[in-house]
């Protein structure tokens, strides 16, 4: 079992977060004090608190440096077994022990494994667990139903998203290692690995398949993906299909009707994007609504890559507001992402302002500011290509394919049901962007303001 690398300054960080001040020519807590320490704990809490050297340090912090201080993985697998964990070291990604110990930690790892119950606390385990190479590791991932992070969970029938998220992790943490294994499982007939390699393969066919036949061989390789009925090579099938299989999950494709006023719809943007080299491909649609100040934002649905729907982290806010130190004769101030407009009130008056595109909006004003910066710059609100790619962890080098205000956007049926979508797919499949067609444009914010302000209810 290889140990992966990983950054090394956080064993570092560690050590002087643990308040060590002279560590030892290993750089670590001198061996016999990290003993002591350990040797004394029953428990790994978070204890009392002290200041050393300026910095705040708890008893936790102290204990966690003790513990990657011992000789070696089979001295810490001895002590952290006998230790009741009831606290986590700093930071949730830590790998301080694999960095420490590498494989020689898994059997302390395995004992957060029961009845198929990950229990990820200390909140280490996970990670570490991801971490790590090999068959050995694989079959561990492989028995859990559920991610905990508490104990008395009982075991689902099937394993979850938290268990399947928890492989996917793994797997893609070092491809051309560790999709053979998922391979040699769909070959034995599992249904679970023969969907999980199917649906991975959706996105990344050429590259997974590829990671395949290097370790198994062309002809094998191909009789796996064919059982598995795992495409291996990018279409616009492949593509179809996961935005069919976005769309039937709820909330995660983008429409303009709105049940709720933060929903509140005025405009979007589709981008397509290739990866440079590979099979990477996206289909982003950022969406711009909301009701007030504080609740307006640009919200990105993203498909391809690692999932489908929306990215709560990647939500931009407008940034609208009415400046309330300028008086203008007959209208209003109204600052935004591209400086300060003057609006009159005739040119909101002609915005619709008794219509909105969401029920029981509170702050109709709000949106009739937004209305009426859109009028004055239709790209407001969209960030540069690069910028936008970066947010949602897509590569800066991919190629745009497709970027596009008005089009034709499907908001009932299946995705694949939409010509204009069947054009993206043919688009990003080929790498061509004058496959896409975008249709009769029904993005304009006018068609679904059909909620009178005052009644407050469709019309």
């Amino acid at each position: 079992m290889a140990l992966k690398p990983t950054r090394a300054p956080s064993l570092t960080d560690a050590i002087r977060g643990g308040g060590v001040r002279e560590p030892d020519a290993r750089g670590l807590m001198p061996l016999e004090t990290a003993r002591a320490i350990v040797r004394r704990a029953a428990a790994f809490q978070r204890g009392e608190g002290r200041l050393v050297d300026g910095a705040h340090v708890l008893d936790s912090d102290r204990l966690w440096a003790a513990l990657v201080s011992l000789e070696d993985g089979a001295e810490f697998v001895r002590e952290a077994s006998r230790l009741e964990w009831r606290f986590h070291p700093r930071g949730r990604d830590n790998v301080d022990l694999v960095v420490r110990y590498g494989a020689a930690i898994l059997p302390w790892l395995r004992r957060f494994v029961r009845a198929r119950v990950l229990i990820n606390v200390p909140w280490c385990v996970a990670p570490c667990l991801v971490r790590l190479d090999g068959q050995e590791v694989f079959d561990v991932l492989w028995g859990v139903s559920t991610v905990a992070e508490a104990e008395g969970v009982s075991p689902p029938g099937e394993p979850d998203m938290t268990a399947n998220l928890l492989v996917i992790q793994w797997l893609w943490h070092d491809p051309a290692t560790r999709f053979p294994l998922l391979a040699l499982r769909a070959e034995t007939g599992d249904p679970r690995a023969n969907l999980m390699l199917m649906s991975l393969a959706q996105t990344a066919s050429g590259q997974i398949f590829g990671c395949v036949r290097d370790a198994l061989g062309e002809a094998r390789a191909a009789a796996i993906f064919a059982r598995a009925r795992a495409p291996r090579a990018i279409t616009a099938a492949v593509i179809l299909a996961v935005l069919d299989g976005g769309a039937s999950q709820p909330g995660a494709w983008p429409v303009f009707d709105a049940e709720e006023p933060h929903e509140a719809y005025f405009a979007m943007r589709l981008l397509g994007l290739r990866a440079r080299e590979g099979d990477g491909w996206w289909i982003v649609f950022e969406r711009v609504e909301g009701s007030c100040e504080d609740d307006a934002r640009v919200r990105p649905f993203v498909f391809g890559g690692s999932g489908a729907g929306w990215n709560e982290d990647a939500c931009r806010p407008l940034g609208v507001f009415e400046d309330p130190e300028e008086i203008v004769e007959g209208g209003v101030v109204v600052v935004g992402p591209r400086g300060p407009i003057t609006v009159s009130n005739k040119e909101l008056a002609g915005l619709s302002p008794d219509r909105m595109t969401a029920p029981f909006i509170h702050h109709p004003r709000h949106t009739l500011l937004v209305r009426a910066y859109l009028a004055h710059f239709p790209d407001a609100f969209w960030i540069e290509l690069a910028d936008a790619a970066r947010e949602l962890a897509i590569p800066a080098d991919a190629d745009v394919v497709v970027h596009t205000t008005a089009w034709s956007h499907p908001v009932s049926g299946r995705p694949s049901e939409s010509a204009v979508l069947r054009s993206l797919a043919e688009a990003l499949a080929a790498r061509d962007p004058a496959r896409f067609t975008p249709g009769e444009p029904n993005t304009d914010w006018r068609l679904y303001a059909t909620y009178p302000v005052a009644r407050l209810t469709p019309r």
